[in-house]
């Protein structure tokens, strides 16, 4: 099924351009700030709505959420920010990302 997704972006335009090429860098910029913050967007909203990851170290699928971590990730539009949720295996301790 597919869903709406809105994201809200503010983007300062300067008050003219030199030429059409400076005209299209903004552009090109502006594109790629929305592609790193929709890339954003999904990849916590993915995390977020992930069931309960299993343990890599015993497979245990007992496991809870310990806080979380930010981590950037190289794209092709540009390094984009994310926040990862961090888990705790209930069974061996073993601390790890979802």
């Amino acid at each position: 099924m597919k869903k709406r997704l809105t994201i809200t972006i503010e983007i300062e335009q300067p008050d003219e351009f030199e030429s059409f090429d400076d005209l299209e860098g903004f552009v090109r910029e502006a594109g790629q700030q929305i592609q790193q913050r929709l890339c954003r967007e999904l990849a916590e909203e993915v995390a977020r709505a992930a069931e309960s990851p299993h343990c890599p170290k015993c497979h245990s699928y007992n496991t809870v959420r310990k806080g979380q971590k930010n981590r950037v990730l190289k794209t092709s539009f540009g390094d984009v920010r994310i926040t990862r949720p961090r888990h705790r295996c209930k069974e061996c301790g073993h601390h790890f990302f979802g």
